[in-house]
This record gives C-alpha cells, sequence and structure tokens, in this order.
C-alpha cells in the first residue's frame, strides 16, 4: 500500500524539465506528475535525498498565450527505482522559484485542474518564497 504524503492535488503530466547540474550542465528528465508544492520526475540518472538543484521547464500560459519558462529550485525528497518504467523515479520539493515563475506554474496547475473539474488548491505562501537567487 502507498502512502500519499502530498498535501496538494496531483496533476499527472508528462512535460519536460532542464535540471541544472553543478558543472553547469542540463540533464533532462520527464515529469511524472506536478503539484503545487513538488514534482516527481523519472530520469535514468539517480540522486541523493537533501540534494538541492535549480530546473526549469517550458509551458504555454494560456492567459499570455505564449510558452513562458518556469524557473525553480528543487530539492530531492525520496528516490525509487520504478521498475515499470525502467528509470528513476524522484520525489522533488518547490524550495523557490525565480522571477513570475511562481505565476506561471501555479496558473499552468490551475489551467490543467479546471479543464479536468478538480477544485484549485490554494498554496500557503510562506512555503515556497520567490526569489530571485535561484
Amino acid at each position: 500500500m502507498s502512502l500519499d504524503r502530498r498535501i496538494n492535488e496531483r496533476l499527472h503530466v508528462k512535460r519536460k524539465i532542464g535540471i541544472l547540474q553543478s558543472d553547469r550542465s542540463v540533464v533532462y528528465a520527464w515529469t511524472h506528475d506536478l503539484s503545487i508544492g513538488g514534482m516527481q520526475v523519472l530520469t535514468e540518472y539517480n540522486a541523493d535525498i537533501g540534494k538541492e538543484f535549480n530546473a526549469f521547464m517550458s509551458v504555454y500560459d494560456e492567459s499570455r498565450r505564449d510558452q513562458v519558462i518556469i524557473e525553480f529550485r528543487l530539492q530531492v525528497r525520496h528516490v525509487l527505482y520504478d521498475g515499470s518504467c525502467s528509470c528513476f523515479r524522484i520525489g522533488m520539493q518547490i524550495l523557490s522559484f525565480r522571477g513570475d515563475s511562481r505565476e506561471y506554474y501555479e496558473r499552468f496547475i490551475a489551467d490543467r485542474l479546471l479543464k479536468m473539474g478538480t477544485p484549485i488548491p490554494t498554496p500557503p505562501r510562506s512555503s515556497t518564497p520567490t526569489t530571485d537567487e535561484v
């Protein structure tokens, strides 16, 4: 039996995400699901619990009618090997956003949840600060 400890609704969506490594190279992964406070990504690479990364992804913003880049700082919370897709599934918590990224990310999730008929969660503002230091 799986225990879901995530506070917010999970949105199962496959999006390409770039994870910036310490040597400034980028490793690409795919999201398994997103929520207001975090996400799970699928990747061939393992990661250490507690490790922090800068990451980015591009989404279509309905209100701007254009692609936007969401930039955030993530921390690895759990790692498991998912035999069903032959890769690692890594749970990451969003620590902070850069610039307008919080607004874009929350709007992206809200738009998708509305299309599914799911109530939109209201995140606590203090849990994931916006910063330009990401």
